[in-house]
């Protein structure tokens, strides 16, 4: 007589018991770590934006700027060209980030809602916060110095 191969009925059933104990422990671990995840991501991406502003600047010799719009839940990269200034008249566009998709995602501009990196890599002040709406995972990345060191935390 040949011995059949194959699970049993009550071998799969175990198995997906098991596989629905792990899930049940396991969603609810990943949903609570999603919201962080996001507000550290969008933290990120800002540091990593003040530092490419910083850097061409001075590879360009022109002052960079980044306009932060909480309300809009964005901000923009801009070329401000040789006047260093912010008038709209040799200002070029070079990148806008929008997180408007993550919606427990806000922005607070605690102070330097237009910030200028100049030729030189030195910039103002800024500071901003970065939190789900309900007030937790809050992170700061703000300037250390008028040297342009960004710091996040």
């Amino acid at each position: 007589m040949q011995k059949e191969s194959g699970f049993t009925l009550v071998e799969i059933l175990v198995v997906i018991g098991i596989m629905a104990i792990v899930a049940a422990i396991a969603i609810p671990n990943y949903m609570s770590y999603r919201p962080k995840m996001q507000v550290k991501s969008v933290a990120r991406e800002i540091v990593s934006d003040t530092q490419r502003a910083k850097v061409q600047a001075i590879r360009s010799q022109n002052a960079w700027g980044i306009k932060f719009d909480a309300a809009g839940k964005k901000y923009e990269i801009y070329d401000l060209g040789t006047d260093s200034a912010w008038n709209g008249v040799a200002d070029s566009l070079q990148r806008t980030f929008d997180f408007s998709d993550k919606n427990n995602v806000q922005m607070v501009v605690n102070s330097g809602a237009n910030v200028i990196f100049y030729n030189n890599g030195t910039t103002n002040q800024f500071d901003v916060s970065i939190s789900n709406t309900d007030g937790g995972n809050l992170m700061r990345v703000r300037t250390l110095s008028a040297a342009g060191a960004v710091s996040i935390n």
